[in-house]
């Protein structure tokens, strides 16, 4: 079997550990962002402008992201018979877009309850979306590109 079933398969793999690097270094800023509003005494506003920042950037940079990863990746997966990869992968974008989820509404609740309870859901929310998002983009590159590349 030939090494790349497709021509340019490791210059796709390259363009999404490049967007890997960026997309680690925004959320690691986001983090320490956030990290600073949960030790010091802020203000709602702050802590709705950090998640409505971070929740931007998912939409804008990670989701895309993941789309065109899903598009990509997938196909070129099942081709290998690696099924199982296939699934793990999907299974993971529907995690992350739970956790999505869980940041909008955490989002919402700043806004309806008291401002103090309500950031600090919010915070704890944000920092487990960031250490998921980490994780996940960890995982693709440990498991998921080495074995495409070994193709």
């Amino acid at each position: 079997m030939a090494r790349n079933h497709e021509p340019g398969s490791n210059r796709v793999l390259r363009t999404f550990r490049r967007e890997h690097r960026l997309l680690v270094r925004a959320l690691r800023e986001w983090d320490r962002k956030l990290s600073a509003v949960s030790v010091a005494e802020v203000g709602e506003e702050a802590v709705v402008g950090i998640l409505e920042g971070l929740e931007q950037l998912i939409e804008m940079s990670l989701r895309p992201h993941c789309a065109r990863e899903r598009k990509a990746l997938v196909p070129v997966l099942r081709h290998h018979g690696l099924e199982g990869m296939a699934r793990e992968l999907a299974r993971e974008d529907r995690a992350l877009a739970r956790e999505c989820r869980q940041l909008r509404r955490a989002l919402a609740r700043i806004r309806r309850w008291s401002p103090q309870a309500a950031c600090a859901v919010g915070i704890r929310v944000g920092e487990r979306v960031i250490a998921r998002l980490i994780e996940h983009i960890h995982r693709e590159e440990a498991d998921i590109f080495p074995r495409l590349e070994g193709r």
